[in-house]
This record gives structure tokens, sequence and C-alpha cells, in this order.
């Protein structure tokens, strides 16, 4: 008798490829500005990068967003080329409690001639006070526009990075989880619905038993992704505030995988027992 698989591992699949992506994002950061307070500023200015760089207009126009020389550049922080014109330049700011400062640069002339990109906040902000003081008379004729990224997405990976308090940490340990479910299951369901075409398609099982598994999985590896890459990134803090900083992705992507495991064997047992009693009624 062939003995009934406990788990599916593809149902961490989902969060190991997310806890992947943050954990190159923290190593790119980090190469860049070093251990440093202000660590999600360039966690803001990578994650740009990667976003303009995957964007299906820019690769097909030959557009590639590339991260200047200098960490501490007065006035570009990324440029995009197509082959080797520079056709955009880019000041990042994740400013939304210290705008005033950033308004004063702007004032004083150092970003002319770059483009203003902020945060979802700091474009906001930075809006918001524009118009206050063009009210009083005092104009700012440079714009910010903002890249879409969440100034709680920057600091929730530089916590990751640094350590320090879980406090403050819940909304993005919801959205992160919310949008690796999501994936997690995208991932799980089209695997299993590739498997279970082929057993379809050689008469192994009926197109409802198809559906029905495909559904199943695709709720399974969601969840299990959703719990896996919330334990990473609470590992991942907690241990990056110790001696054993260095190691502290590894250790929380070692989390994700076990969790994200346990919860699809959770789960498994449950249905197991719930078909059992379904019998016996």
């Amino acid at each position: 008798m062939k003995k009934e698989k406990k788990v599916n591992p593809v149902s961490s699949t989902g969060s190991v490829i997310k806890g992947t992506y943050d954990k190159s994002v923290i190593i790119r950061a980090s190469s860049r500005g070093g251990k440093c307070p202000n660590l999600k500023g360039h966690i803001n200015e990578v994650l740009t990068v990667d976003k303009i760089n995957r964007n299906p207009l820019n690769i097909f126009k030959g557009k590639r967003a590339e991260l200047t020389k200098s960490a501490t550049a007065v006035r570009d922080d990324i440029v995009v080329k197509k082959g080797s014109k520079v056709v955009k330049r880019m000041q990042l700011k994740d400013t939304p409690k210290s705008i005033s400062d950033t308004i004063k640069r702007v004032r004083n002339g150092q970003y002319r001639g770059t483009n203003l990109v902020g945060t979802k906040e700091t474009a906001a902000a930075y809006q918001k006070t524009v118009a206050s003081m063009s009210k009083k008379g005092k104009t700012v004729t440079q714009k910010m526009s903002s890249n879409g990224i969440s100034s709680d997405t920057t600091t929730f990976l530089s916590k990751q990075a640094l350590g320090g308090s879980l406090k403050g940490t819940g909304k993005q340990l919801i959205k992160s989880s919310s949008k690796s479910a999501a994936f997690g299951g995208v991932i799980s369901g089209g695997i299993s619905g590739i498997v279970n075409l082929v057993k379809l398609k050689k008469g192994k099982i009926s197109g409802k038993e198809a559906a029905v598994n495909t559904a199943k999985e695709t709720v399974y590896g969601g969840v299990a992704s959703g719990v896996g890459v919330a334990c990473d990134a609470v590992t991942t803090i907690v241990v990056a505030g110790t001696p054993l900083a260095p190691a502290a992705k590894a250790i929380g992507t070692a989390a994700n995988i076990g969790s994200s495991m346990a919860v699809d064997a959770i789960l498994r047992k449950g249905e197991k027992i719930i078909k059992r009693k379904s019998k016996e009624a």
C-alpha cells in the first residue's frame, strides 16, 4: 500500500522566494550604505531599481536602471540608461517625517536637473507641504513623483537588517504575509493544476477531482506561505539584534521553511480527520 504523503514541499516555495528576494535587497543595500541608521533609504533605492528593471515596457524599450557609484550622491541616486546613454536621472527620498529638510534642499537648487522620486508617504507629505507653502506665497516649483513603494516596507526590511523592536511591525507583517500568501497560492495551485491535468488525461482522476485538488493546494500553499514569510521576518528581526546577526536571514529562512511545512502538515491532518468523521457520520 502506497504511503500517503503528509506534507507538500511546494507549500513553502512562495514564502522562500519572497524571503530570498528580501535577503538580496538587504545584502545589496547594506553593501551600498553599510549598517547605517538610514539603511531604509538605500533599501528604497534598490527596490526602485528592481521595480524599473522588471517593468516589461522598459525591458522592451531597452531601458535599464542602475545605482550611481556614490552612496552619498548629492544629486543622482539612480540613472536610467538606454544602451550607454543616460535617459533619466533620479534622486530618491524616503523622508516623510523630515520633509521640511527635503524642501529646503529643493529650494536651494540641490536637485535641479534630476527627478525627485519618493516613497508613497514621502511624495504625499511633499505635495501637502508644498501646497501649504504655496498658500503662504512660498513657491516650490520642482515636483516629486511616487515610486509606489511604502516607507513601511523599507523600514520593515531595514529592521530585518539592523534588528530592533517588533513594535510597530504588525501592519507590515500582515501586508507582507498577505502578498506571500497570494503568491504562494498561485505557485502551489499552478503546480497542482499541471499535475492533476496529467492525471486527468491519463484517466486516473475525474475533472471534478482535478478541480478540487487544485483548489485545495492553492489554499494550502497560500496559508503556509503567509505564515512562513511572517515567521521569517520576525525571526530575522530578533536574531539581527544578537551576536548571530550575520546569520539572521539564514536562520529566518530556516524558520520560514519549518513553519510553512508545519502548517501544511496541520492542514492535511485536519482534512484527513474531517474525511474520517464524515464517513463515520
